[in-house]
């Protein structure tokens, strides 16, 4: 658990150091699942985002944002991020490259090339992970955006 606090606390100073309007909510409930995430943090499915790492063919990293009620288009993703043959990052992949547990992936701060779907940006705000699967974050997705050097595009189905 100590690992993890020091985790949120990193993405605390880059909220603090941006001066964004974010806050951290700790909850007692693993949440990794989508679902639980939203009932935990008292929103609905569609205002959580899912920060997902995908892999191309030569192993690079990108992570794809998009709402709760969302899947991503491999398709779109494909052709937004110029990468081929993405595939959904395995658990020990994903702490590899972000230095996070899964359920614990936040939306920045990885140097993780990042894709935000246009649907997140239709939200006043967002509840996403915030470095712990027990720390959920809230922020507006500009401000997500800003923070993740994103680009916005299409890519949920």
């Amino acid at each position: 658990m100590e690992r993890e606090k020091k985790l949120v606390q990193e993405v605390e100073q880059i909220i603090k150091e941006a001066e964004v309007d974010a806050r951290i909510i700790w909850h007692k409930e693993w949440g990794k699942e989508t679902e639980t995430a939203a009932r935990v943090l008292g929103t609905k499915l569609d205002n959580i985002i899912k920060c997902l790492i995908f892999l191309d063919v030569r192993d690079e990293p990108i992570m794809a944002i998009v709402t709760g009620d969302k899947r991503v288009n491999f398709t779109k993703l494909e052709q937004a991020s110029g990468k081929v043959g993405l595939r959904f990052a395995k658990a020990k992949e994903i702490e590899r490259v972000t230095g996070h547990p899964i359920g614990g992936v936040p939306p920045f701060g990885l140097n993780v090339p990042t894709f935000v779907d246009t649907e997140v940006l239709t939200k006043d705000k967002v509840y996403g992970s915030a470095g712990s699967p027990y720390a959920g974050l809230e922020i507006r997705p500009k401000d997500l955006v800003k923070l993740a050097k994103a680009e916005v595009v299409d890519i949920g189905s």
